[in-house]
């Protein structure tokens, strides 16, 4: 929840492979997912609040799970 983005927008690279991970993100932040999969899910919500920020993710996902939840 205290974390901060300079600009506009941050870019995020990971990659998860035949298991889960879960990014944690402020909820006043946009989540753009950019991610391959491969027998796998990635999942963002909708922001709860309007933002001008946005973390993009990129990368890729094989059997697995990657998830973002939005923290208060």
């Amino acid at each position: 929840d205290n974390a901060e983005m300079l600009g506009d927008f941050a870019t995020l690279n990971i990659e998860v492979a035949f298991g889960n991970a879960t990014v944690y993100v402020p909820q006043h932040w946009r989540v753009d997912l950019k991610v391959e999969t491969s027998f796998g899910a990635a999942k963002a919500d909708a922001p709860v609040a309007p933002t001008s920020k946005t973390l993009i993710i990129r990368g890729e996902v094989a059997f697995g799970k990657l998830g973002v939840v939005y923290v208060k």
